[in-house]
């Protein structure tokens, strides 16, 4: 049985990362009419992974065993950015996409920013 916990912290963020899979998954020209100026994909990506920032420090934060608040932003950053390297790895097999380091900076950047948006219980 699925515990109330992991609906609640860890399912956004599992549901988050496939979007995201999703996403990257289609070809380039079902999704560059969302970019309205040059470079605006690295945009994009940067709030995206500002909201999997915030996803994943709240479900590191509902954790059982007590971390510091230092180990559990740099957890939530450090799995966010593996995640954006495979999915740029995962890009890399997709028509029209292509792995791009620049995608992997605003992935980490956002992540950085979303963590911060998030108070954490252990301090």
């Amino acid at each position: 049985m699925v515990s109330k916990k992991f609906l609640v912290y860890w399912f956004p963020v599992i549901i988050y990362a496939a979007m995201i899979f999703i996403m990257s998954s289609m070809p380039k020209t079902l999704t560059e009419s969302l970019y309205v100026f040059p470079h605006s994909d690295k945009v994009g990506h940067f709030f995206e992974y500002t909201i999997f920032g915030f996803l994943m420090i709240r479900a590191l934060n509902s954790s059982a065993r007590p971390r510091t608040n230092i180990s559990l932003r740099t957890m939530a950053v450090l799995l966010c950015v593996l995640y954006a390297v495979t999915d740029e790895i995962h890009q890399h097999f997709i028509p029209s996409r292509s792995m791009e380091f620049a995608d992997l900076i605003s992935d980490g950047l956002g992540a950085f920013i979303g963590q911060i948006f998030f108070k954490a219980r252990h301090q």
